[in-house]
């Protein structure tokens, strides 16, 4: 038997074991799209989001806490007291123009950099 012969030989096998495969792997594929198995595999997937999302939590919290433990934090709360002192305004009012213009400024600043960056291409 030539070398060609036997390349073509086990190229056939090669191929015959492909199509084979191909043809396990789809009828795999209609199987698991079941009505069933799709709740199934919704639920396992919505199972790992939720428990993602527990763990993001306690992350949160931690970080909060932190950030709330900070010598920032604290000229925060010392500008709130002086702006209502200041505006003659109760603390929750003052602390809510303090956080709406550190939001404006936040927007402000990103749609500066964003459209800078725009520009420069």
């Amino acid at each position: 038997m030539s070398q060609n012969s036997v390349n073509n030989n086990l190229n056939n096998e090669f191929d015959t074991e492909i199509n084979q495969n191909m043809v396990a792997l789809q009828q795999r594929r209609k199987q698991a799209s079941s009505k069933e198995d799709q709740k199934k595999t919704m639920r396992s997937l919505n199972t790992a989001f939720i428990a993602e999302h527990r763990d993001s939590q306690e992350y949160l919290q931690k970080e909060l806490e932190a950030v709330m433990a900070s010598p920032a934090y604290q000229c925060l709360l010392d500008a709130v007291q002086r702006l209502s002192i200041e505006k003659g305004i109760d603390e929750n009012e003052a602390s809510r123009e303090l956080v709406k213009t550190f939001k404006k400024l936040d927007t402000l600043w990103n749609k500066l950099l964003i459209q800078k960056s725009l520009s420069s291409f």
